[in-house]
């Protein structure tokens, strides 16, 4: 009930539609704890205290994660409004795949040389200059890229601010001195810096409709896997979250192609099943690098690879 929340989106309907969810669903639980509270006064104060506050629970930054300025800019908006950074969650992605097994025609890509005038002067293939036209170089762009920036940019500004607000290690040290025991639940909801890089189970199973989209998947995998040492060197675990297809526009978007590969996996994820993996991963300890699957069929469990990491 205490998070502040900032929203990132390129979408300024997406973006608004979840702050009022975050602020409607807070406002009710508010209420909800003043009524259970009302036979002690001062805890009743407290949490019309909470609610009433000038600090929102939830603000929304529209964005295009793509580009680096922007992403910094949202990051500056939390900080400067919330004045600290606990959970990160880089969840942007979209799907514009390539099909190697057919060539681009000339509508799709105006900017292709003519390969058969090059062979026919004897000249070698050129490279493309213009890049940014492609439309799985923006994939790369939002779902891998992107993401770098969204860890970069999070460890930064948790390094940069106190771990714990004023009123909370107050409250830790009166515990302390009165040797009152923390249940489970409380210690659960203490801040926990985590970074939650959102991959997906294409980053794990080869998908050969999605080639592009898959690779930038296990690049999301692989970078969180490499940063496991974040969590001894500065307290911060960075963890990949590879949630099975859900029933969300980028699903649809893929196609029918994608149909039985779905059907494979139980069908769309339940969004309850997803929710449950990703407050696992924010909540558990010492669990850095680690990478997370879920599937309708199997939950959520954490993956084990072979292989072995390197040492730094």
């Amino acid at each position: 009930m205490g998070a502040r929340v900032t929203v990132v989106d390129i979408s300024d309907a997406g973006g608004t539609e979840t702050v009022r969810l975050i602020e409607e669903t807070t406002q009710k639980r508010e209420k909800d704890a003043q009524a259970q509270a009302q036979a002690d006064d001062a805890h009743a104060a407290e949490a019309g205290k909470a609610g009433g506050g000038k600090t929102p629970r939830a603000i929304f930054v529209k964005c295009d994660v793509a580009r680096p300025g922007q992403l910094a800019q949202a990051f500056a908006a939390h900080v400067n409004t919330f004045k600290r950074l606990d959970v990160v969650v880089n969840n942007a992605g979209i799907a514009n795949e390539v099909n190697f097994a057919q060539p681009e025609s000339e509508e799709a890509s105006p900017a292709s040389p003519d390969l058969t005038e090059l062979k026919e002067v004897g000249g070698p293939p050129l490279v493309r200059a213009e890049v940014d036209a492609r439309p799985w170089s923006r994939m790369i762009d939002v779902n891998l890229k992107a993401v770098v920036d969204g860890v970069r940019l999070a460890v930064e500004c948790m390094a940069a601010t106190p771990a714990r607000s004023k009123e909370e290690e107050e409250e830790e040290k009166e515990e302390k001195e009165e040797g009152a025991k923390i249940g489970e639940e409380e210690k659960k909801s203490r801040a926990k810096r985590v970074i939650i890089n959102v991959a997906s189970i294409a980053g794990l199973v080869a998908h050969p409709t999605l080639p592009v989209y898959s690779a930038t998947k296990a690049g999301v995998v692989m970078l969180s896997r490499c940063l496991a040492h974040l969590e001894s060197e500065l307290g911060i675990r960075v963890c990949a979250f590879c949630p099975s297809a859900m029933d969300t526009p980028l699903a649809r978007s893929i196609g029918p192609a994608l149909v039985k590969a779905i059907a494979d996996f139980g069908g769309y994820l339940p969004v309850e099943k997803a929710v449950e993996g990703m407050m696992k991963l924010i909540t558990d300890e010492g669990n850095g690098g680690s990478v997370m699957k879920v599937n309708p069929r199997e939950g959520c469990s954490y993956v084990t690879f072979d292989d072995h990491i390197l040492p730094r």
